[in-house]
């Protein structure tokens, strides 16, 4: 299967997985479905990163994404409550975790120094984490309403790896599965990826629900979320190409579809 096919198979399990968590009384197996549908999406990122003339240009893309999709997520989120309509905040961005992923591999395709590559991974994390935090605490409270939205703003376009979608853990996940993408080994990744969705699912067992901002930012999965294992098989049916190019598609349906369920969820419960 071509690249735009795993796609589409992405795209389908997670409108799936979207409904579930959006409208109410949805099916909890559409939210199964859903696992699948990250850790392909990630598998095809990976492909596009390494198989790009213009790294630094993907990057980009993928930064710019995640930037509208944030501001597009906090002004839908602050006309409900201009509007006094019960809701909660929109936390899906998955170009950000996306956009984190590539930044840090791109790190690792340029530093010589493996030590080094880690030293500045922690040093930059840090940074933007407490610097977003002292900044919220000091400045954004002034803004009233907009201090949400600049926030955001500033986790998104800094890299704020524990505030991205699947935290941490995902943008490691993604990593590691470079690395055994880019060894060209398939029982490699394979059992990366085994490995780590194991752990994780046993983590799960014991920590689920646990109480406090560690476990929260840590391991912000739902507790089946081991399902992702299902899209092991996807990766193996991966033939190399890249398939008709379709790719604003998937940058314009991902937010689009995420505002109209997540309306429709809201409003369904007024």
């Amino acid at each position: 299967m071509s690249q735009n096919q795993l796609k589409i198979i992405a795209l389908v399990t997670m409108v799936f997985d979207h409904i579930g968590a959006f409208i109410p009384n949805a099916p909890i197996w559409f939210c199964y479905i859903g696992r699948i549908s990250a850790p392909i999406f990630m598998f095809c990122s990976i492909q596009a990163y390494i198989h790009t003339k213009d790294k630094m240009k993907y990057i980009f893309r993928l930064g710019v994404a995640a930037v509208v999709m944030t501001i597009g997520n906090s002004l839908l989120y602050l006309w409900f409550n201009i509007n006094s309509i019960s809701c909660y905040p929109i936390e899906n961005n998955f170009f950000a975790t996306l956009y984190i992923g590539t930044v840090i591999v791109y790190i690792y395709d340029k530093c010589k120094s493996k030590v080094g590559f880690f030293i500045i991974v922690i040093l930059w994390q840090v940074a933007v984490t407490v610097g977003t935090d002292l900044l919220d605490i000091n400045v954004l409270s002034n803004f009233k309403h907009f201090n949400g939205t600049i926030y955001d703003l500033l986790n998104t376009v800094l890299g704020v790896m524990i505030r991205c979608e699947g935290g941490p853990l995902i943008v490691l996940l993604y990593f590691l599965m470079y690395l055994a993408v880019i060894n060209k080994n398939k029982n490699m990744l394979w059992l990366v990826y085994l490995g780590f969705v194991m752990l994780l699912q046993l983590t799960l067992l014991k920590f689920y629900n646990r109480q406090g901002i560690i476990f929260w930012s840590l391991l912000p999965f739902v507790k089946y979320q081991g399902l992702m294992i299902l899209a092991l098989p996807v990766f193996y049916w991966y033939n190399g190409l890249r398939g008709s190019r379709i790719k604003a598609f998937y940058y314009i349906f991902y937010p689009l579809h995420i505002w109209v369920l997540y309306s429709i969820g809201i409003f369904s419960k007024i």
